[in-house]
């Protein structure tokens, strides 16, 4: 129980996550950034920049902490760079706060130092690129407040220039399928399997059980490598 909990971590000395978020703020309003960053130095952990990854999973409490670091003004300034991407928000669960980092990022363009990246070094042919852009364009339809799509801002590029990208003129197909009980629909078995017959194809599960619960494997002709 928390009237338990929290003296136990002042008594033993030992913090949990939150709580040693909780504590930096605490020290910051009570002796000033300043004292962070000297006592930081001093301990041999001096820092005048900070890089912020995934900024999109960050809390409340977090976003409070990184707006202090980063305030201007104060008596000692930190650089802050914070790289995120809406589509990416998975841990609300967690009470990750991600229209915090839109706000964010809305109040950096309007000061000029919002940069928008867009180019991916991880896809490296022309047909998985536009499968992947027409797959967030339509599902932003869905998503509503969770996350918002421009396509002008949020379109991935390639890193450089592909030579011989295979152009699919064909636009991308997204095939959606729950299992109804022990039902398997002709139509949509045929639709799926001339699906996959055009080129190679992924599926992502949760787990290998769950691929074969989900009724995938008596829908799908070839044999699944996992």
């Amino acid at each position: 129980r928390q009237e338990h909990y929290m003296p136990l971590l002042f008594s033993d000395a030992v913090f949990d996550f939150d709580a040693i978020v909780f504590l930096v703020i605490k020290f910051i309003k009570e002796k000033g950034k300043k004292w962070l960053v000297e006592k930081m130095e001093k301990e041999g952990f001096a820092f005048d920049t900070l890089f912020i990854d995934e900024a999109q999973d960050n809390d409340i409490v977090q976003n409070y902490l990184i707006n202090i670091l980063a305030g201007e003004g104060g008596d000692n300034d930190i650089k802050v760079t914070i790289v995120g991407d809406m589509k990416q928000s998975i841990y609300q669960w967690r009470n990750a706060y991600p229209e915090e980092f839109r706000a964010i990022y809305e109040e950096a363009k309007t000061m000029g130092k919002a940069h928008d990246l867009k180019k991916t070094w991880r896809i490296e042919d022309g047909t998985t690129l536009k499968f992947l852009n027409t797959l967030f364009e339509d599902l932003s339809g869905i998503a509503g407040d969770m996350w918002d799509y421009e396509k002008q801002k949020d379109e991935l590029e390639h890193n450089k220039k592909v030579e011989n990208a295979a152009e699919d003129k064909s636009p991308a197909k997204i095939l959606s399928y729950r299992k109804m009980g022990n039902t398997v629909l002709d139509d949509e078995k045929k639709e799926i399997n001339e699906f996959l017959s055009k080129g190679k194809s992924g599926i992502l599960a949760r787990s290998r059980s769950a691929v074969k619960t989900s009724g995938l494997t008596d829908l799908i002709d070839k044999d699944i490598k996992y």
